[in-house]
């Protein structure tokens, strides 16, 4: 027989779900205590995420960080730093504090990596910023992915000793084992060439790790000198600018030498072990530097630079030549006579086409009496081709590249391509005309190498943004969730619980906004309850930022003045706000940043004014353009982000629709701000315990465990006391420590079990 009371057993006691921390040792002291909790970011896809927390002081006191739980190995300082951040590194982060009293995780931070940009030319985040310290000249790759970079640079990411030589990784890390004490060269590389996994390196230098290696070594897969390799040189060799590698093993090498007052310029070829090629006679019309070759498909050679040959010669070409394998000049290769024979200024740079032809770059604004300025297509004939017809370039062209589709990549020192802003790269189509879908960054520097990747365009020069002196290009387009789509974040049970309510308004665009003048973009958001956070992305295209000032406009029933996100007079000058996302919450202020600021910013006002207001209603953002300079600012679109706070479980919602046979229900109180059965703040630290609403027939007892955290479930409080509730009591009221803030809670768990 069923008995006719039911007894309930309370047990308070401390908690720890599987996979978490040990409590507190008994008589030891509590653990440590957080004055300081990681915040929560969003950040670009490709950059650094920097998480902290500090504690009271604790002669004991170690650390760790878990990603979503899980320890995340190496990780034993108060800082975490997450570099290039991926889509996987979205998650939820805790530092946790341990010392010989116990532990105590924090409170999560959210990292919510933003996912990429997508317009072809886009730079790829997923190649780091290998942080060169000076001027990249030249880049090879090699066989296993990885590829060398050679310049001014003594120092790059993570490495005190690159040398003007380093190796870098396949996603952009220098690699630390590459050459880590050697000397290396004593003077400048002007060029790199590469075969498999050989490379070889030419400049200005005397001295190769410390041994006599003048202008031209060939490194072996480790970076070391091949000391088997010997370069017969031309006497008096002051500087290699020029190495063509060829399939057997054969090299082309150029550059110029002195002896005494007497200087000259040549091009050789070197057999595999560095010695010269004898089939290959060295050309002698050389009478000026020579800047570029480039083998054609059938092994002839093109050659650029700023060698001419006299008027009255019986061959006349200028600055640019096409050779036999033998060395002597082409037999077909026949450029008109006179002056308007090849180039009128220096050739820079080559690219052979697999028709050919070859492309020539350089500072020339007339190829064989075409008017060409820095770039053209020169046929074998040594005509210029009439149907190639670039776009007129303001500066040089120093580089040059090719893909798979035979489209065309130019890099110098130019910014404007007949009227359009750009800013040293281009990408034209196989007709030389300009690709306006490829988009690549506004740079701030010219750019003085090209490589093509499988993985993309690599550049190189002496800018410093988007990165230091490197980055890799897309060459594609490639998809992404829509603009202001929310990332999925994997949050942890007890934050799970308590996910927050997002709600999200776009202003789709594009829209102009006048120059020297203003616009408004309102959107209405519809969202119940009150502000807890509020992000603001940003996408706005114009030339010059510093002329920019954007305010936000709240809904009008807030009564508040409108809100300045960004001043642009305080901005480093350039071009573009790129996915920018503008939040109280992020550790960089917007004034620190420089564009196309695609990073996460504190906007100039303070944002957390908005915090408990209403979210519904119409938000505007406006933007002025304070100065007039004829170019006119493009909204791309922009997107507001609120989130407010999670509806708590309720109890009696439950009760009516449990099922029959359900046993077991989770309730929680929220510090002195929150409460509801069955645990209800009374007042002081008094909480009452609740079984009402539970039947209370003769089958039934229950038990109620109780716990306290700060969000993670896991910093538990410990209290060793058993309480009977009688039959008879339909709530229990009992003295426990009070949570620690709005955002600490008990956990109730009451389970019914039949006897």
């Amino acid at each position: 027989m069923r008995r006719a009371a039911a007894i309930a057993v309370l047990a308070v006691s401390a908690l720890v779900s599987a996979g978490g921390l040990p409590e507190a040792r008994a008589g030891g002291g509590g653990p440590p205590v957080f004055t300081r909790q990681p915040l929560p970011a969003a950040v670009p896809f490709g950059h650094t995420a920097v998480l902290a927390a500090d504690t009271e002081f604790e002669p004991t006191l170690r650390w760790e960080w878990r990603k979503n739980g899980v320890v995340i190995p190496g990780a034993a300082a108060s800082r975490l730093t997450l570099y290039n951040v991926m889509e996987d590194d979205t998650a939820e982060y805790h530092a946790v504090a341990l010392s010989d009293a116990g532990a105590r995780w924090s409170s999560p931070a959210a990292v919510i990596v933003q996912p990429p940009d997508t317009a072809p030319g886009r730079v790829d985040e997923a190649f780091t910023d290998p942080g060169f310290g000076g001027p990249v000249s030249a880049l090879a790759l090699r066989a296993d992915g990885s590829f060398l970079v050679a310049g001014e640079f003594l120092s790059a990411r993570g490495i005190s000793n690159a040398a003007r030589l380093a190796r870098i990784l396949p996603g952009g890390m220098p690699d630390p084992a590459f050459r880590p004490d050697a000397a290396g060269p004593d003077g400048a590389v002007h060029t790199l060439a590469s075969l498999g996994n050989a490379v070889w390196a030419g400049g200005a230098f005397r001295n190769f790790d410390t041994a006599a290696a003048p202008c031209l070594v060939k490194l072996t897969s480790s970076g070391q000198r091949d000391a088997a390799f010997l370069p017969g040189l031309p006497a008096g060799a002051e500087d290699v600018r020029v190495l063509v590698p060829l399939p057997d093993g054969r090299i082309y090498a150029g550059g110029r030498s002195r002896q005494g007052n007497t200087v000259s310029d040549w091009l050789v070829r070197l057999s595999a072990d560095g010695s010269r090629d004898l089939t290959f006679t060295p050309p002698t019309f050389l009478n000026g530097r020579l800047r570029a070759a480039a083998v054609r498909p059938d092994g002839r050679l093109w050659l650029g630079g700023n060698f001419f040959r006299p008027a009255g010669s019986v061959t006349t070409f200028n600055r640019l030549a096409l050779i036999e394998s033998d060395g002597t000049v082409s037999p077909v290769f026949k450029p008109p006579a006179g002056a308007d024979s090849g180039t009128n200024l220096e050739v820079r740079c080559l690219q052979a086409l697999p028709d050919g032809s070859v492309v020539a770059g350089g500072v020339f604004s007339k190829v064989n009496g075409l008017t060409r300025y820095g770039l053209a297509r020169v046929l074998e004939n040594g005509s210029a081709d009439p149907s190639f017809a670039p776009p007129v370039l303001d500066d040089a062209v120093q580089t040059l590249a090719l893909d798979g589709q035979n489209r065309i990549y130019a890099g110098g020192d130019f910014s404007l391509c007949g009227t359009r802003p750009v800013r040293s790269i281009l990408r034209l189509q196989p007709d030389g005309t300009l690709d306006p879908g490829w988009q690549p960054p506004m740079g701030n520097g010219p750019v003085q190498t090209l490589l093509m990747t499988p993985a993309g365009l690599l550049t190189g020069g002496a800018f410093s943004l988007p990165r230091l002196a490197c980055a890799r290009l897309a060459l594609e387009f490639r998809s992404r969730p829509p603009f202001g789509t929310a990332v999925p974040l994997p949050l942890t049970e007890p934050a799970r619980l308590f996910r927050r309510t997002q709600a999200v308004a776009t202003f789709p665009g594009p829209a102009a906004v006048p120059d020297h003048g203003a616009a408004t973009f309102p959107i209405s958001l519809t969202a119940p309850g009150n502000i807890e956070e509020i992000r603001i992305w940003l996408d706005l295209r114009h030339p010059d930022t510093q002329t920019l000032t954007l305010t936000l406009e709240t809904p009008p029933a807030l009564l508040l003045p409108p809100l300045t996100l960004v001043d642009g007079a305080r901005l480093r000058h350039g071009a573009d706000f790129r996915r920018t996302l503008l939040s109280p919450h992020s550790l960089r202020p917007f004034s620190q940043s420089g564009p196309p600021c695609t990073d996460a910013l504190q906007p100039a006002a303070d944002l957390t004014v908005l915090t408990d207001r209403a979210a519904a209603g119409i938000w505007t953002l406006r933007v002025m353009d304070d100065r007039p300079d004829t170019q006119t600012a493009v909204l791309q679109s922009w997107t507001l982000e609120i989130f407010t706070p999670a509806a708590l479980p309720d109890y009696r919602t439950w009760l009516a629709n449990r099922p029959a046979t359900a046993g077991t229900f989770t309730s929680f109180a929220f510090g002195e701000r929150y409460g509801q059965p069955p645990v209800t703040a009374l007042n002081g630290s008094l909480f009452r315990f609740s079984h009402h609403g539970w039947p209370s027939d003769t089958a039934d007892s229950f038990l109620y465990q109780i716990t306290t955290d700060l969000l993670s479930w896991r910093n538990v409080v410990p209290v060793s006391r058993t309480t009977t509730i009688t039959p008879a009591e339909t709530f229990h009221e009992v003295n426990l420590p009070r949570p620690a803030g709005p955002r600490a809670w008990w956990r109730a768990v009451s389970t019914r079990a039949a006897e």
